[in-house]
């Protein structure tokens, strides 16, 4: 069962949430004050990092339509690297057309990328946690789909 091997929300006891508070990022220092926002700086930073939440916020969808914005997120690399071909300029990694990796691609972003992001999230804005913790949970559920379709 793969989804038991993705990290853990901060508070599940064990990963997640040790290395970000070993972080020494503004984020990071306010996350590890227990979800106090002390400057205006970090208030910044916070709105900062829900606005990219939200932008990624397709890996957190019902496998449904996760599954077609990775689809669309797919189309639109491809596109890029045919261009980019055309062009005769190197075609950039992710943009080469292969779907499997680019499925590979789509579910190990979403557990190194945007999980512990939301992880994050759920630390530094206490009053979200039951949010970012259902998000989680979805993300999980897509990651393990993908596992279970062979990427």
């Amino acid at each position: 069962n793969m989804a038991s091997t993705y990290p853990p929300p901060p508070h599940g006891g064990g990963g997640g949430g040790e290395d970000i508070k070993k972080d020494s990022s503004p984020l990071s220092r306010t996350a590890s004050q227990e979800g106090k926002i002390k400057q205006a700086d970090d208030s910044l930073l916070v709105m900062q990092m829900l606005l990219h939440a939200a932008d990624l916020g397709n890996v957190t969808k019902d496998w449904n339509i996760h599954v077609q914005w990775s689809h669309h997120v797919l189309a639109e690399f491809y596109s890029q690297g045919d261009l980019e071909k055309h062009l005769g300029k190197p075609v950039s990694p992710h943009c080469v057309r292969d779907i499997h990796q680019g499925r590979t691609n789509q579910k190990l972003f979403l557990i190194h990328c945007v999980m512990p992001l939301y992880q994050l999230g759920m630390q530094t804005v206490p009053r979200g946690r039951k949010h970012f913790e259902s998000c989680i949970t979805q993300m999980r559920s897509n990651a393990q789909r993908w596992e279970d379709l062979g990427y």
